[in-house]
C-alpha cells in the first residue's frame, strides 16, 4: 500500500507518496481501503510543527471514509463491505489503515465518499459547539450556515451528548 508520510516537519515539500506494508487489524480494529480522505487545518500543522501525537516520521491524516476490507478479532458490529467513516485516527492518508472499530461509523446511502470523509471532524466540532447551549431536553438546530446546513441529516443535542443525524423530538424533519 501507498501513503502520504513525512520524515522530517516542514513545508509541503516534506510530503512523500511511500510504499508500505499492509497493515493487519488486531483485535478490536477493522482494516478500512481509503475512499476519500478528509483535509483539516489539524493535518496542516501537524505536517508543519508536530506536536502531541505527531511526531516524524508520521503517516498524515486524521479523517476519512472507506469500504472494510477486514475485521480483527472480536469486531462484530461491522462486517467486510461496509462503509464506514472516521476522525481523529492518525493515518488517514493511506490506502489502507486499521482503525479501532468504535470509532467508526457507517455511511449511509446517498451520502457521498467525499462528503462522509469531509463531514466527521465539523460535525464533532459543531457538537463541541452546541454543548455549550444550555439543555432544555434537546435542541435540534434547524438552519446552520455552510456546508451543515447542507449536509444531509442534521445534529442533535440531548443531555446526554450530541447524536448525528438524529430525528427531530415533533417528528418534523431538519
Amino acid at each position: 500500500m501507498h501513503a502520504i508520510r513525512i520524515e522530517e516537519h516542514g513545508g509541503p515539500e516534506v510530503m512523500r507518496w511511500t510504499e508500505l506494508p499492509d497493515p493487519t487489524p488486531r483485535p478490536g480494529e477493522a482494516l478500512v481501503r481509503l475512499g476519500a480522505a478528509g483535509v483539516n487545518y489539524m493535518d496542516v500543522g501537524a505536517r508543519a510543527e508536530g506536536g502531541p501525537g505527531w511526531a516524524a516520521p508520521a503517516i498524515l491524516g486524521t479523517e476519512g471514509m472507506g469500504y472494510v476490507t477486514a475485521l480483527g478479532e472480536g469486531v462484530r458490529d461491522l462486517a467486510v463491505g461496509d462503509r464506514v467513516a472516521w476522525f481523529y485516527h492518525p493515518g488517514s492518508y493511506a490506502e489502507l489503515l486499521a482503525v479501532p472499530a468504535h470509532s467508526l461509523v457507517r455511511v449511509p446511502d446517498g451520502i457521498s465518499d467525499e462528503t462522509a470523509a469531509a463531514v466527521m471532524m465539523q460535525a464533532i466540532s459543531r457538537c463541541a459547539q452546541l454543548s455549550a447551549v444550555p439543555p432544555p431536553s434537546e435542541c435540534l438546530p434547524r438552519s446552520v450556515p455552510g456546508w451543515m446546513g447542507a449536509a444531509p441529516g442534521r445534529v442533535r443535542l440531548h443531555r446526554d451528548g450530541c447524536h448525528p443525524n438524529g430525528p427531530s423530538p415533533d417528528g418534523l424533519s431538519g
